[in-house]
């Protein structure tokens, strides 16, 4: 029972209770049989009220949902419920309840219809609901409230049928990127042999955090007494890897939720303009389980898939590193030219991977998504990052959903 609904059957026994004490009157001062009347007719006719609704609940059916709907974000649906009256009786009220479930499985949208149904009658209603969100949906007339005569009491049809919706990523049709259509080679007369171990490498540098040991040149370290690490030759190949990070600053749940579609949606967009540019591409990524995955999302707008696998957007990133990502491409000796980042947490360690992927001859691309509604000193703060890559000739694109960007690309 409802808080709402249990005041007002409070307030309705509190009613009924004093026409019972007033229809008593008659008993105590006229006497007799006859005075009885007034609290055996109100008896009479509560009674039958609650039996006539015990009796509905028998004779009422409602058509389920589809078992599963499929849309875009940012477009509504309506969803359409049948309630049969089976039987020559007449349902005073009925009261209908439709949920659907958010992002992270709370319950997001509720919606109420009341009604009456005439005898052997069949009625339709409908919700529309916005889907302001990607990922996977639960919707379901959750329960039926059936009143007796009296609208006093009150019944409940629940309804354990669940229909799955799924919201796919918008898209954008991005008009441009700074990309680098020239694959990674270095001139073969530059090679060096390592005296050691015979490991080919164009050059090196001192050592930064994530570079492997076994690429450090001991001989040279000991002369220069610092750490040197050996920049390996690079095989690649024109085209584009793009790595999505689903960690963000703490926020709310509603712009959480904005941050996971602007992250997801922007990956996809740079894939399909890699796509329609006839370039190599592929999709990086911590599915939920926390393992990296690597694919090629060619359905666009059926992406599914892909959805399915993702963590929810977090603010506790221990399982999903997205630095230790970029480190991996980074150092991988067959790779693309073009390294692009989708995330909204832009760290220290994640600005110094991208300089050094710059300088490892990858041209590196950050795609960074800020909230809306962040201003002044911690939108500062968000964007001091930015000077670095800047800098150094780092593209960065910051936007606050993927139709930004399509504005931005």
């Amino acid at each position: 029972m409802d808080g709402a609904y249990g005041k007002t059957f409070a307030a309705k026994m509190a009613a009924l209770l004093f026409v019972l004490l007033f229809c008593s009157i008659p008993a105590l001062y006229v006497g007799g049989e006859y005075g009885y009347i007034p609290l055996l007719a109100v008896v009479f006719a509560v009674a039958l009220s609650f039996c006539y609704a015990l009796l509905l609940r028998r004779f009422v059916s409602f058509g389920s949902l589809s078992a599963f709907s499929r849309c875009i974000r940012g477009t509504e649906m309506d969803f359409q419920v049948e309630l049969r009256n089976r039987s020559f009786l007449v349902f005073p009220r009925m009261e209908a309840i439709f949920y659907v479930s958010d992002l992270f499985g709370d319950v997001d949208s509720v919606s109420r219809a009341s009604l009456s149904l005439r005898p052997y009658e069949t009625r339709a209603f409908q919700f529309s609901v916005h889907f302001a969100h990607i990922g996977v949906y639960s919707a379901s007339l959750k329960q039926i409230y059936i009143y007796d005569l009296l609208n006093i009491f009150r019944f409940t049809l629940p309804n354990d049928q669940v229909s799955k919706i799924e919201v796919s990523p918008r898209v954008q049709l991005l008009s441009d990127l700074e990309v680098n259509d020239t694959a990674l080679f270095e001139n073969l007369q530059s090679r060096i042999v390592a005296p050691l171990v015979g490991m080919e490498y164009s050059n090196v540098r001192e050592y930064v955090y994530g570079d492997p040991i076994k690429r450090i040149h001991w001989k040279l370290s000991a002369h220069t007494k610092t750490y040197m690490t050996k920049i390996l030759e690079s095989y690649g190949a024109s085209g584009i890897t793009v790595l999505m990070d689903l960690v963000s600053p703490a926020y709310d749940a509603e712009t959480m939720m904005c941050m996971f579609d602007a992250v997801v949606e922007s990956a996809l967009s740079i894939c399909f303009f890699a796509h329609n540019s006839d370039m190599d591409y592929d999709l990086v990524y911590y599915d939920r389980n926390g393992d990296k995955k690597r694919r090629i999302p060619q359905a666009f707008y059926d992406a599914m898939d892909l959805i399915a696998e993702l963590p929810s957007i977090t603010a506790n990133g221990q399982s999903y590193d997205a630095n230790a990502l970029l480190i991996e491409e980074r150092n991988a000796l067959y790779a693309k030219n073009n390294l692009a980042l989708c995330t909204a947490n832009l760290t220290e360690d994640i600005v110094n991977s991208l300089l050094l992927s710059k300088k490892s001859g990858r041209n590196s691309i950050l795609f960074y998504v800020i909230p809306p509604q962040v201003y002044d000193q911690e939108k500062a703060l968000l964007l001091r990052p930015l000077k670095r890559l800047e800098a150094a000739n780092v593209k960065a694109y910051v936007f606050s959903s993927a139709e930004n960007l399509r504005k931005t690309g």
